[in-house]
């Protein structure tokens, strides 16, 4: 459910409000909640309570069948990227999977405590941001384009010490996907998922991958004729290339 919070008695202040409930000894409850200083998409509601999957999903993600895309660019001293990424579509959702050259930290893997900084260091690198761009481009302007943004975050934990008699803090690794839409030369949060959530669905690790899936309703009213993909910060990384619809 999406609503907008607003003080009875007047005034500017409002709030934006999204909640999931669960149903749970035959009783409806409160499963998450989630607040925003403006306006949430309804099409956020497709990523909140997304479908079990498409075509693609039910046939077990036959990821090895999927060309890979190296992204990120060649690294100092030509050696290989990072990332690889393999994409693909089917009429539900469009797939996206980073592959790291080493395993990765599975969600939830504590971090040991940093010694001379301030941040807690994950280990992963980074993740370029991706840029999807749906339809076909007339005059260099495409019907919808936004922006994925997924890696690994670093997740603060407060735990009370006996030896010390004291709160210290400890840190996890965590994943997360966010997606904003390019509205008239501005970003606009569309939605995110994280591997702490309750409610996880839409991002997961694999061994060495990162994998998302993106509701196609949550980005378009109706099926695009297609969905390009490029880095949406050094476009010169990758060649873009449009991301092919899965057939079995």
């Amino acid at each position: 459910m999406l609503g907008k919070i607003s003080s009875s008695q007047g005034g500017a202040h409002v709030q934006f409000h999204s909640v999931i409930f669960v149903r749970e000894m035959d009783e409806w409850k409160l499963g998450s909640e989630q607040y925003n200083d403006r306006p949430i998409d309804p099409a956020a509601l497709y990523a909140l309570v997304p479908t079990r999957g498409g075509a693609f999903t039910l046939a077990r993600t036959p990821w090895t069948s999927i060309t890979q895309t190296s992204i990120g660019g060649r690294q100092s001293g030509g050696t290989q990227a990072p990332w690889n990424l393999r994409a693909i579509r089917d009429s539900d959702f469009v797939y996206l999977r980073c592959e790291a050259l080493k395993t990765l930290p599975p969600p939830g893997t504590e971090i040991p405590k940093p010694a001379n900084s301030a941040v807690a260091n994950t280990g992963v690198p980074s993740v370029p941001v991706l840029r999807l761009k749906l339809g076909s481009a007339e005059r260099g302007v495409y019907a919808q384009e936004y922006e994925v943004h997924l890696g690994a975050v670093v997740q603060t934990r407060a735990a009370f010490d006996p030896s010390t008699r004291a709160y210290q803090n400890r840190y996890f690794v965590q994943y997360s996907l966010s997606v904003n839409a390019v509205r008239s030369n501005e970003t606009v949060d569309l939605f995110d998922n994280h591997t702490g959530d309750r409610f996880t669905r839409l991002i997961a690790v694999d061994g060495s991958a990162i994998a998302v899936k993106l509701p196609l309703r949550a980005l378009s009213t109706k099926t695009p004729a297609s969905v390009t993909l490029e880095d949406g910060n050094r476009p010169a990384s990758f060649s873009p290339f449009v991301i092919s619809v899965f057939a079995r």
